[in-house]
């Protein structure tokens, strides 16, 4: 069953469901191209990557389940790290803080991180 949310995303988006799909799994790759080429941060590239998934069985059906249970626990590790527009409501000395948290959660998984994303846009393509 879908989340009337997303279907009222889809149907401002005038897509059928099967367009709607494609669009987020290719949405997906986008971010996984942009954080393999540094355009993003990798805990925010989990973060839209991990909301996609779990936004579209479809779409978390496909991805391996060790990398969406993965994705699924960074996401939470991350939830109270500002790394996307919510920065800009935070002081500059409690963002310092939360940017060394981050950076250095960042370093001990990249390997693991980058690994996941590889398998995801795999896992994805055939839908694009």
């Amino acid at each position: 069953m879908s989340d009337p949310t997303w279907d009222l995303q889809r149907t401002k988006l005038n897509l059928s469901h099967e367009e709607y799909v494609r669009k987020r799994a290719q949405d997906a790759a986008d971010i996984v191209r942009r954080a393999q080429s540094g355009t993003i941060g990798l805990l925010l590239a989990a973060c839209k990557i991990n909301s996609i998934l779990h936004e579209l069985s479809e779409l978390q059906k496909r991805a391996k389940r060790e990398d969406f249970l993965f994705l699924t626990g960074v996401a939470s590790e991350c939830d109270e790290l500002p790394l996307d527009s919510e920065r800009q409501y935070w002081a500059p000395q409690s963002l310092k803080e939360k940017d060394r948290k981050a950076q250095a959660y960042e370093q001990a998984i990249r390997e693991e991180l980058l690994t996941a994303f590889a398998r995801i846009a795999n896992d994805l393509k055939e839908l694009l």
